[in-house]
Order: structure tokens, then sequence, then C-alpha cells
């Protein structure tokens, strides 16, 4: 039987945070410095650039982050993405691991001097299952995972990943060059990052300018359809 809390303990209590500041602030909050991030995306949407964004944040705030590259390994374009971002800035901090195994991986984060950081990416590679999450997540509470993921339409790809969005204390979506908090720590309904500005504004511009149309051929359809009813009286 696990211990039971009242309200005074429960206000008592004290957890670090990421001390997030300006506009990472603003999309996330200030989370943790534990628990699961989960991102998830479709190909072309700006997921690869903003993970690497975030892990030269995540950088800045742990002394040590594993970034295993399982998709990708170190391929030219995951070392382009390194040098578009400045990496070298935070080269001492960030361990690239190309494509360790899943289990391996937990074999390096159970070392006593492990980093607290650690970046998987992406889960699909890593062979994992519900099972295997649920483990590592117990077993390494005083951890921060970030998960990546395909996705399948506007959802994660396969039934571990919907399952991990779900149980994920921060939940981000990316699409258009957005990067949009969907977790326990937005700060605001709808708040976002913004991948690559001139990209955002021509992806949404043209996603609203599309909604716009089908709400006017809707419109006029509806219309059409009452003055022919009008019409058969």
């Amino acid at each position: 039987m696990k211990k039971a809390f009242n309200v005074a303990q429960l206000e008592r209590m004290k957890e670090k945070t990421m001390g997030l500041t300006g506009e990472w602030r603003e999309a996330f909050g200030d989370p943790p410095l534990t628990g699961i991030w989960f991102i998830w995306g479709n190909s072309g949407s700006g997921k690869s650039s903003f993970v690497m964004q975030l892990t030269k944040v995540l950088c800045s705030i742990y002394k040590k982050v594993i970034y295993d590259s399982m998709e990708e390994a170190v391929t030219l374009s995951f070392r382009r993405r390194l040098k578009t971002f400045g990496m070298e800035e935070v080269r001492n901090r960030l361990i690239v691991l190309p494509n360790e195994h899943y289990d391996d991986l937990m074999k390096r984060i159970e070392q006593k001097a492990a980093p607290k950081a650690i970046i998987i990416d992406s889960w699909q590679y890593s062979e994992a299952s519900w099972r295997d999450y649920k483990k590592m997540k117990e077993k390494h509470c005083d951890k921060l995972f970030v998960i990546i993921s395909h996705a399948e339409g506007r959802m994660p790809r396969g039934r571990s990943a919907n399952s991990i969005m779900y149980d994920a204390d921060v939940k981000i979506y990316v699409e258009g060059y957005r990067a949009i908090c969907k977790g326990r720590f937005t700060p605001a309904p709808g708040s976002f990052f913004t991948i690559w500005k001139e990209g955002a504004d021509r992806y949404w511009g043209e996603k609203q300018q599309q909604d716009n149309a089908s709400e006017d051929y809707e419109g006029a359809d509806y219309e059409d359809s009452d003055d022919t009813s009008e019409e058969g009286l």
C-alpha cells in the first residue's frame, strides 16, 4: 500500500522545474526536471528541427544529455542539423548515440553517473513496447525522457505510441513548423512554439485560406439547397 497525503502535505511539496524562459516558457510553461515529453508529427512538419532546438535548450539545463538517434544514426542530414542550430556551443554536454539498441540504452542509463535527460528518436525504431515504457518510467523516475514519434494523420503511429501520448506530462504535436503544446503544463490553450517563422506563416496562412474557402462553399451549397426547396414548394 502506498503512502497517502493530505492537502497540507501536498502544498508543502516542492519540485525543481526547468526554469524555461522567453518563447519556450510561453509555449510550454515551466515543467519539472523529470518526467515524460512526447513529440509527434508527420514528415516535413519541422519535427526534426524542433527536436534539435529543444535538445540545445536541454543541454543548457542539464549537465549531460543523451540523444539516441535510432532512426537517422549520424547521417549527413543529422549532422547538418547539428551545424544549423549551433550545437557546437553545447558540444561538451551532448552525447549522441548512433542507433543504440533500446536494451543497451536502458543499461547505459542505469550507470551511477548517467545523464538525467534522454532523447529517444524515434519510438517506432526502438521496437519497445508499452510494457517496456512503463518499466522505464517507473525505474528511472528521476530522469527526463523525450520520446519522438511518427504520426498517422494527427495521432501518433501505433498503439504503444498512442498510450504514451496520453500518459506523457508534456505532449507536443508538430504541424506546419509549429510545435503545439497539448500537455499538462500548457500555459494557455493552443500555445505553440514557432520552429521556422517563414514556413509557419506560409503554411498556416494557406490553411486558413483553404478553411475559409471550404466554409464559403458549404454556405453557398446550403443556400442553393434552400432555394431549390422553395421552388419545389
